[in-house]
């Protein structure tokens, strides 16, 4: 088989977080003979604030990599805008060298949103994993969407996700039901030997433990400090266990959630345990032991349900989101965290999560799912038209409803698809150039 012959995909990898979910798929993508793949890192991975995670991509045996180094240093909402402008740039000259069939992205980071949007400027079709998903109190939400629209593929996590893309116009035929990335192989991933991090981190067997991680949140009501501080206190005060804590991704207001963090920690030694990164292996053996898993992060919504350890997720970041029944959603006041953590460790309620099932667990190897549907796609093939809901899909009750004038200067309530186009146009074009074959308003 030529060079020519060959399907050449590319992946793009931006954080520790994204590569422990597209490691099971990029193993299996290169042993496909069909396929030329590429892989890209970018973002926190070449950051040695970020714990320079890099290395640890090399020591999964992926020595041939692209890097794309962008500034992600800033703190400030125009220093990201920065970054975002930097790696559309630098991403875009990448993909000009690589000319690959198409890019593979998955979630909805604001380097993610750099590279799809490099790639459709290039015509490059993108592969989207993990979209229609929703989380309100995340500016990654309004992302996520913008990517779906971009890409000519998906696969998604949950039927509702599924759903939710051909509801956005996308083609169901490009749309595939998959299942959830971070599940592959979760039970070996979860028996990593700790016994060199718990002499590290002076953990005894005897010791109980808590994962906590907290995530800036775009539309909070109080201020992530705070909420860091009542999630802090509350399960210093209800437990006498040791907390370990995963630093945040590199967002605006990272810098103060790290500061938080490292004071308590020197207030409290001993007590609270923080990283840049435990990986994807030690995190999950590590999450498997604890009492529970606190903070704002998908993962305790998306992988930890399936090591049976309840999750008490807090705030909104995570706001949409399909959850199993182990999952405790709460606000951000001290009083109600206090009373999730009591939820907790209630005996009756551990027991029940023993047997919960996770609605993301859907296949035993999404990732070979995903690349065996790669390897046999043509990609010649891919367009780009919108897919329309039934008429019947809206009712009367779920349109907004104003009034206006019509072009007899008659009061017209307005409280179907055909009128509220009109309505945001403030005018019927009469011109036939101007309104589609049915008489509605065009594009």
């Amino acid at each position: 088989m030529t060079v020519s012959d060959l399907t050449t995909l590319a992946m793009v990898t931006s954080t520790r977080a994204d590569w422990g979910l597209l490691k099971p798929l990029a193993k299996q993508l290169t042993s496909i003979e069909a396929i030329d793949f590429h892989l890209i890192v970018s973002g926190t991975h070449l950051l040695p604030s970020f714990g320079q995670t890099v290395s640890e991509i090399i020591s999964d045996g992926f020595t041939d990599i692209h890097k794309v180094k962008f500034d992600m240093n800033g703190q400030k909402t125009t220093d990201t805008i920065a970054s975002t402008s930097e790696a559309l740039l630098k991403y875009s000259e990448c993909f000009v060298s690589l000319k690959p069939d198409a890019i593979i992205l998955l979630g909805d980071r604001f380097e993610i949103f750099a590279a799809a949007v490099s790639a459709l400027m290039l015509k490059i079709p993108i592969v989207h994993i993990h979209g229609g998903e929703l989380t309100e109190g995340a500016l990654d939400d309004a992302l996520r969407h913008c990517i779906t629209k971009m890409s000519s593929l998906h696969f998604v996590s949950t039927s509702t996700y599924q759903q939710r893309v051909i509801q956005m116009g996308q083609p169901p035929e490009t749309v595939y039901l998959s299942g959830a990335l971070g599940l592959e192989n979760i039970s070996q991933d979860a028996c990593f030997d700790l016994s060199d991090d718990f002499e590290k981190y002076s953990i005894t067997k005897n010791d109980e433990l808590i994962m906590m991680t907290y995530q800036p949140e775009f539309y909070g009501e109080i201020s992530d400090c705070s909420v860091l501080e009542n999630l802090l206190e509350a399960c210093l005060s209800k437990t006498s266990a040791k907390i370990l804590i995963s630093y945040p991704n590199a967002d605006s207001g990272r810098d103060s959630i790290v500061s938080v963090i490292n004071n308590w920690q020197h207030q409290y030694p001993g007590r609270i345990i923080a990283e840049h990164s435990f990986g994807r292996k030690r995190y999950l053996s590590l999450a498997k032991r604890c009492l529970f898993v606190i903070g704002n992060s998908s993962s305790g919504l998306i992988e930890i349900p399936s090591l049976h350890v309840p999750t008490i997720n807090v705030g909104g970041r995570q706001k949409g989101r399909v959850c199993a029944k182990s999952v405790i959603n709460v606000t951000t006041s001290y009083e109600a965290i206090s009373k999730a953590i009591e939820q907790a460790l209630n005996k009756t309620f551990r027991e029940s999560v023993k047997s919960v099932e996770n609605p993301y667990s859907l296949y035993t190897s999404p990732s070979e799912f995903i690349a065996s549907t790669l390897s046999n796609y043509d990609y010649s093939r891919i367009n780009h038209r919108f897919f329309d809901l039934p008429d019947n899909s809206l009712t009367k009750a779920e349109l907004p409803t104003s009034t206006l004038k019509n072009n007899n200067n008659k009061t017209v309530e307005t409280n179907n698809i055909e009128t509220s186009v009109v309505a945001s146009t403030n005018k019927v074009q009469a011109d036939s150039e101007d309104k589609g074959s049915n008489g509605k308003v065009s594009g």
